[in-house]
């Protein structure tokens, strides 16, 4: 794979080979942090250096934030259930913390079969219809809503961080159906609006939008 390089790259590559080679935990972490480039470089020319927790973490790290676009990244975060926390569920919304599954949203354009091999999957079906008329936007043609359900021993991770609610995970969603649009809500649009640039939308406050759809919008 071609890498285009900022300036720092070139020193990045140096300083993860020394940490890698010293075995330099806080290094290792430091540089495959940097980016998403930048991660999914040390995963795929250090995979026989590094564990599967560690690769796993560094997939992670960078999953929603470009890191989607590398094919490393995606086949780590598809192991990376091994490193879920026990307190995972804490981030999730009061209103489905407790679930022993849940039922998911997904946007876009790729037909059903292709559905079921995505990793990203939301709990908020405005959430996938937003995702769903952004991606027309970019990609003009028919464009789909579908609904799934997923145990909860399933789940790879929950992002809440972007106000996505998103459910990562592998190969987990079953009875994927495709459902007429709802419609996104006025409470919807402030949730998301709320946020300034550099600011995120606080994560309570997104938490209490999504129970108060979920409590109004009972999942069928």
């Amino acid at each position: 794979m071609y890498y285009e390089m900022d300036d720092n790259m070139p020193i990045l590559i140096r300083m993860a080979s020394e940490a890698v080679n010293s075995q330099d935990q806080a290094g290792i972490k430091k540089v495959a942090h940097y980016n998403a480039e930048m991660g999914n470089y040390m995963i795929r020319f250090y995979e026989n250096k590094l564990s599967l927790e560690q690769k796993c973490e560094i997939a992670m790290y960078h999953y929603d934030n470009h890191g989607d676009n590398y094919p490393a990244i995606r086949k780590y975060v598809r192991k990376a259930r091994i490193i879920r926390p026990e307190n995972w569920r804490e981030a999730l919304p009061s209103s489905v913390r407790n679930l022993d599954s849940f039922t998911v949203y997904r946007g876009g354009g790729e037909d059903i079969k292709q559905a079921a091999y995505s990793m990203s999957w939301t709990l908020s079906q405005e959430v996938a219809e937003w995702f769903m008329k952004r991606h027309e936007l970019t990609h003009p043609g028919e464009q789909h809503l579908y609904r799934g359900t997923i145990a909860s021993d399933k789940v790879i991770a929950y992002i809440g961080g972007r106000v996505e609610f998103e459910i990562v995970q592998y190969r987990g969603v079953r009875k994927i159906e495709e459902i007429p649009l709802a419609g996104i809500s006025s409470g919807f649009e402030e949730m998301r609006n709320s946020g300034k640039p550099y600011h995120p939308v606080d994560p309570e406050l997104a938490r209490q939008y999504f129970d108060e759809w979920y409590t109004s919008k009972p999942v069928k």
